[in-house]
């Protein structure tokens, strides 16, 4: 049988992982919006020239 302090660790984790997963779904959210609106601030977004 689990304990009080055991089910407290994985309450604990669960939170921590869906937290993590709703950030990751945030991100995703603002960077497709900043893409459609040619905002982002993303390294593709500035072509470096090769000077060869």
């Amino acid at each position: 049988m689990c304990s009080a302090l055991e089910k407290c660790r994985e309450s604990t984790l669960l939170e921590q992982v869906l937290t993590l997963q709703s950030a990751r779904r945030v991100a995703l959210m603002k960077r497709q919006d900043a893409l459609e609106m040619g905002t982002t601030d993303s390294h593709d977004q500035f072509h470096i020239l090769n000077s060869t």
